[in-house]
């Protein structure tokens, strides 16, 4: 069942029973996103433009086993004046 987490910067878990399908973000000044999946390490930081935004699409890992943004993943938006990810 769809379900989404909105805000501007902040840390968001991927609740139980959930995947992550996709990801965007918006900053004035620039900003991050970090993905840390569930059991792993934080990955390289991923750069949102000054006025600008970027969008993460994962549905193509929807289907693979073990490669998508499991429940307990953490994305952590920095300097983001908006996010919203989307689950399924």
């Amino acid at each position: 069942m769809y379900s989404h987490k909105a805000g501007t910067a902040d840390t968001v878990t991927v609740p139980a029973g959930k995947r992550v399908l996709m990801i965007y973000a918006w900053s004035t000044a620039g900003g991050t996103i970090t993905i840390t999946p569930f059991g792993g390490t934080a990955q390289d930081a991923i750069p949102v433009p000054a006025g600008g935004g970027i969008s993460i699409p994962l549905s193509a890992l929807l289907n693979v086993q073990g490669a998508g943004l499991d429940a307990g993943s953490t994305l952590a938006f920095a300097s983001t004046t908006a996010y919203l990810v989307i689950f399924v």
